[in-house]
């Protein structure tokens, strides 16, 4: 498995868990009502469409590595 497959792997797991970290901050937005909860979905929602933004400029930028 090559680097660049093992990067893809990460971003797409990683925009998984940043799914899951934003609904759950939702929730706890709505259970509370925090500014720091407030924060940190935020956050979450910004890096869960940010991730894959960069994971297709990365797959562009290393068009010609292969996968193997």
């Amino acid at each position: 498995m090559s680097l660049k497959a093992v990067h893809i792997f990460f971003i797409v797991v990683a925009t998984a868990i940043a799914v899951g970290f934003g609904v759950w901050s939702v929730q706890q937005v709505q259970a509370s009502g925090n500014t720091g909860d407030w924060v940190l979905a935020i956050l979450a929602i910004l890096m869960a469409g940010a991730l894959p933004i960069y994971g297709v400029w990365f797959l562009k930028k290393m068009k010609k590595v292969g996968y193997v």
